[in-house]
């Protein structure tokens, strides 16, 4: 599926994300001028968050977007605003934040309800 350059990242699904990472679209910007490397982070941090073991639907998102991004040694979550708003929009869509991460609000038991 094509993405369109001025969708505004809250339209898209978690796995459209990653497909948006995937492909490499370093023009895509949004309204609030979201890149792709804000989706990126955000969601590696996300699904390396929430996984439930190497088997899960989570975990093959996380090695999907991991295949093409690498957040910085030192980096420990979400590195921005933009980010960490993202994290928190997924948290939310989800409605699950089981993880000890200090990024994490929300508590539910299946990681895949809504997304």
């Amino acid at each position: 599926m094509p993405f369109i350059i001025n969708t505004n990242w809250r339209e898209l699904s978690l796995i459209q994300m990653v497909e948006l990472v995937e492909s490499d679209r370093q023009d895509f910007s949004d309204d609030d001028m979201t890149n792709v490397f804000d989706i990126a982070d955000a969601v590696f941090w996300w699904t390396a968050d929430h996984y439930d073991g190497s088997g899960s639907e989570i975990y093959e998102l996380f090695c999907r977007v991991d295949r093409v991004f690498k957040p910085g040694a030192s980096q420990n979550g979400p590195a921005d605003e933009a980010s960490e708003e993202i994290y928190d929009a997924l948290c939310e869509m989800s409605g699950r934040c089981s993880c000890r991460s200090p990024h994490c609000n929300l508590k539910s038991d299946d990681p895949m309800e809504d997304i």
